[in-house]
């Protein structure tokens, strides 16, 4: 039982002097925060960008929208002025002589 806690502390020191090595080969400071906190971190990184990037793509269909509704305003303003002109025509009294 000593001999199996004995070689499983051995194994964990190992695993962490590994993971040491590893940190320090790739840059990492070990003395201004843990694996852990560079991975929230990055991870909250992510999340804010892809957060940001979703909210600009709604801006921009959100713009396009109000583009085509605008457009769609005028052809539709245009459309009543040209029913409200033919409705005129239709209705107005009779031309005295001379009118047109």
């Amino acid at each position: 039982m000593i001999d199996a806690r004995t070689n499983r502390r051995e194994l964990y020191a190992r695993q962490i002097a590994t993971q040491r090595a590893d940190y320090g080969a790739s840059g990492v400071d070990q003395s201004e925060g843990s694996a852990l906190d560079f991975a929230r971190a990055r991870y909250q990184g992510e999340i804010r960008s892809t957060s940001d990037q979703s909210e600009a793509d709604v801006e921009l269909f959100e713009g396009r929208l109000a583009r085509r509704s605008a457009a769609a305003g005028y052809v539709q303003s245009g459309a009543r002025l040209l029913n409200a002109c033919t409705t005129y025509r239709k209705n107005r009294p009779p031309a005295a002589d001379g009118d047109v």
